[in-house]
């Protein structure tokens, strides 16, 4: 592909940010592939990064400090039970036991993508899950 994606506006970055979020956390969702996905992830990302860089060059510190307080809001937010039944489908795989803590933190940081959360919450939601197997 020669030509990249260019977002012109907030309106469209917000948009997107949007539609990844909804995609990603519906739980009526069929698709399996979509919910931990490198490349809808690095979207995620990007778009969050996008944002962020957005709300700093225009000085829209009221925005940024809303978005931010959105990412922050995972343990109360309502995604949360939905990340974690997909994390507990996540966690009866092969996959899963083969892989060290570290990657399975770093999976559960993937996920909830574009979410944050504090280490210890991280870290809790893994004992959790790890709870779940089987």
């Amino acid at each position: 592909m020669s030509q990249g994606l260019c977002i012109n506006s907030l309106p469209e970055l917000l948009a997107l940010s949007r539609l990844i979020s909804e995609a990603r956390f519906n739980p009526n969702s069929s698709d399996k592939e979509l919910w931990a996905s490198p490349v809808v992830l690095a979207i995620a990302e990007r778009v969050s990064a996008a944002l962020i860089a957005h709300y700093e060059e225009h000085s829209l510190q009221q925005m940024l400090d809303v978005y931010q307080e959105w990412q922050a809001s995972l343990p109360n937010n309502e995604a949360l039970p939905l990340i974690r039944a997909k994390l507990a489908r996540d966690a009866q795989t092969t996959w899963w036991s083969q892989q060290t803590k570290e990657n399975k933190l770093r999976h559960i940081r993937s996920c909830i993508t574009p979410f944050v959360a504090p280490d210890e919450f991280i870290a809790q939601l893994l004992t959790e899950i790890e709870a779940t197997r089987q």
